[in-house]
């Protein structure tokens, strides 16, 4: 499978001020994925997920499993944040 495009969005809320969609092999969107900085300040992304407000629980929506294809997916966005100069935190 192979990322075919990255869509940069500037966001105004603090904690996700930069997300990125994906496509996958021009066929698959994946949207709202984002940057952060962990507690090695190394930069990360994370993958669509909310908190099931009744629950508490937290929702995954989509995730790889593979963990080559997340690194692949890593590395093409930490790319794309470089080429506009801004992380989200």
């Amino acid at each position: 499978m192979e990322i075919t495009k990255v869509i940069v969005k500037l966001q105004t809320v603090p904690r996700k001020r930069i997300s990125y969609d994906i496509e996958l092999n021009n066929i698959f969107t994946l949207h709202d994925l984002y940057t952060f900085k962990n507690q090695e300040d190394k930069i990360k992304v994370a993958f669509p997920e909310e908190i099931r407000e009744s629950t508490g629980e937290l929702i995954k929506y989509a995730y790889p499993i593979d963990r080559e294809f997340r690194n692949y997916i890593e590395e093409t966005i930490i790319k794309a944040a470089e080429q506009v100069k801004t992380w989200a935190m």
